[in-house]
């Protein structure tokens, strides 16, 4: 199967797929997650088999499964425990994210699974956006998570979880922030390269073997030409 999608958004154009990533429970008709899908019919979402079960590494391998069906490296729209999925993925598949907006991305301490998140920058543009009342993440945790990660950090205020119960409609202010991550994610120069060895460990598969370097052939020895004068004669004599 392959799916591609592109969208154009206040003149801006993202030629590449989008997949969007629920957290726990999945995100219901009201979300403005589901309202971009309505409005954006391209985007692509991440189906779990088990909303009510958040698993790190299951759900990090169904981004990448899904991922691995596109045609391009994706711009992911994740929320809550989906933005803890979405980090995870990258460490499996470094190529397959062009972009990220994190959303009120859960505590990873309320799920044990911060030493499994990288604390590093990521290797793609990203946005974290968080709510000062949010109830699965403390302001100060998601500043920091998204200082190691490297994103942007946005703080929306009094939004709660950022999700249906906040009363955010399609969230054009979401839209916008989606619309300055693409203006970073179009400036980027290139992908990484996948990493075949961590997506082996990811799915039991066998992971191909490295590319083999080409042998650096040694260029030809110059060759001197000298005049040689023998008597009356006159030769050339070549010296390799």
């Amino acid at each position: 199967m392959s799916v591609f999608g592109s969208f154009k958004l206040d003149g801006l154009e993202w030629n590449g797929p989008v997949l969007v990533v629920p957290g726990l429970r999945g995100s219901g008709h009201q979300h403005w997650q589901t309202q971009w899908e309505r409005k954006f019919p391209q985007f692509v979402r991440v189906q779990q088999d088990d909303w009510n079960a958040p698993d790190l590494d299951r759900w990090a391998r169904r981004i990448v499964e899904t991922a691995l069906e596109l045609d391009g490296p994706a711009l992911v729209v994740a929320h809550s425990f989906g933005c803890l999925a979405a980090v995870r993925a990258e460490t499996f598949q470094s190529n397959l994210i062009a972009g990220a907006l994190l959303v009120a991305p859960a505590n990873p301490e309320r799920f044990g699974v911060e030493r499994a998140l990288p604390q590093v920058p990521l290797l793609f543009p990203s946005t974290v956006v968080a709510s000062s009342n949010d109830p699965w993440m403390p302001l100060d945790h998601a500043r920091r998570w998204a200082a190691d990660w490297g994103s942007e950090f946005v703080d929306l205020g009094d939004k709660g979880h950022i999700n249906s119960e906040s009363g955010l409609g399609e969230w054009s202010e979401g839209q916008r922030l989606m619309h300055h991550l693409c203006r970073r994610m179009n400036r980027r120069p290139g992908m990484n390269l996948r990493d075949n060895q961590a997506w082996a460990k990811l799915t039991g598969d066998e992971a191909p073997p490295p590319p083999k370097k080409e042998e650096k052939k040694e260029p030809p020895k110059p060759r001197l030409v000298v005049d040689v004068f023998r008597g009356d004669k006159h030769v050339q004599e070549i010296f390799q």
